[in-house]
């Protein structure tokens, strides 16, 4: 009798965690469309939260998850979708790609899923093969549209030091590959405050797409030639490059300064190369 109380209790938690999930996706959607990236924000880090209890329950809560790929509100579905591309990738993909097409954020969200999974940076549900690789969810503000995400999901391995950074990021700053970094997480899983535990010797260069062209293209293609790696969101404009210390800032310079400055847009948010 304890067993099956404990088994209805478990999958009462699971359906529980499963309408959390669907419910603050709709509801982060409305806060959107109302300008309102703030609150938003807040049903994210919610969302990502009953994500990660429901991933405690192993394939029971990801196969529960998987209802919401049929639910009605494109939104739900594709956010779903998103998160379980490991887990059920036929189905999450199929899913993706007919909402890839909708206008707006729903459709962005699906080509931005899609587009992670395809070049290997899909980091919100990793294998658990002994590798003490996670992903941590970082939430951005928001202001005047601007950045096109309200979080942003980096994947980094846990070791006795801290969380090793394994990929460039795309809108957190004075973040670089190889860095170490301590890390302080709310409630919702989300990281409410970090710090450096160790600076890496990788430099982080950002490339914007402001107007149309192929420049970033060849750009990109010249610096991985170099030895960079590069993380992408197209669909936005939004570039990242790795560079590490064994590449020279100087042939990093004579890539990027011949783009148009009109066309493309450069940053450097965490620059660690020596400045000749």
């Amino acid at each position: 009798m304890e067993v099956a109380h404990t088994d209805m209790r478990r999958a009462a938690s699971i359906d529980t965690l499963v309408r959390e999930f669907g419910d603050c996706v709709a509801e982060q959607s409305k806060c959107i469309a109302k300008g309102d990236a703030r609150k938003g924000n807040k049903y994210a880090k919610r969302y990502v939260a009953a994500f990660e209890k429901l991933r405690s329950f192993g394939d029971a809560g990801r196969d529960a998850l998987a209802d919401l790929m049929d639910d009605e509100r494109a939104d739900v579905s594709v956010m779903a979708a998103g998160f379980l591309l490991r887990h059920a990738e036929e189905r999450a993909s199929a899913v993706l790609r007919v909402h890839a097409e909708d206008p707006g954020i729903i459709g962005l969200g699906a080509q931005l899923a899609l587009e992670r999974w395809k070049d290997g940076t899909w980091c919100l549900d990793p294998a658990e093969d002994g590798v003490n690789e996670v992903s941590l969810v970082f939430a951005l503000d928001v202001e005047d549209e601007w950045p096109p995400v309200c979080v942003e999901c980096i994947r980094f391995e846990l070791g006795s030091g801290g969380y090793r950074a394994l990929a460039a990021p795309l809108f957190v700053k004075d973040l670089s590959v190889g860095d170490v970094i301590s890390v302080e997480v709310d409630g919702a899983g989300s990281v409410r405050s970090w710090r450096h535990v160790h600076r890496s010797d990788h430099t982080t260069v950002w490339l914007l797409h402001l107007a149309a062209n192929d420049q970033i293209d060849r750009a990109l293609t010249r610096l991985r030639e170099l030895g960079c790696n590069t993380v992408s969101l197209p669909q936005t404009g939004c570039y990242s490059v790795d560079v590490p210390g064994s590449v020279r800032i100087a042939d990093v310079d004579a890539v990027i300064s011949v783009l148009d400055e009109k066309a493309v847009g450069v940053a450097f948010p965490s620059m660690r190369h020596a400045v000749p």
